[in-house]
């Protein structure tokens, strides 16, 4: 928790990077499941252009956060729990807990 964060403004960014992030994700899990019913259907085309998308927003995604951490807007496990969780997982999970931390710090 970054205990330097103290104005409004920096919580302002804060929260917008989070914003953004929590949006990431949410494309990010989208894409995972067009990328799941291509890969079952044999649309082999398809799964090549999804799954380049889908790797490329991964590879956003935790640029991103560890963007953010390195503003020290969070710690570093958040975007060691994306990568873990291979993505959408650990950002929403991530997202909840800096969220709820944004919330008090306000």
């Amino acid at each position: 928790m970054p205990a330097h964060v103290t104005s409004p403004l920096e919580l302002g960014e804060r929260a917008r990077q989070l914003g953004v992030v929590r949006r990431m994700a949410l494309v990010d899990a989208l894409l995972l499941a067009v990328l799941v019913a291509c890969s079952l259907a044999d649309l082999d085309v398809a799964v090549s252009i999804v799954g380049a998308v889908h790797g490329g927003l991964f590879l956003t995604l935790v640029t991103a956060v560890a963007s953010g951490a390195s503003e020290r807007f969070w710690g570093w496990w958040f975007p060691v729990a994306i990568v873990i969780s291979g993505g959408a997982v650990g950002a929403f999970l991530g997202e909840r807990v800096v969220a709820r931390e944004l919330r008090a710090e306000r």
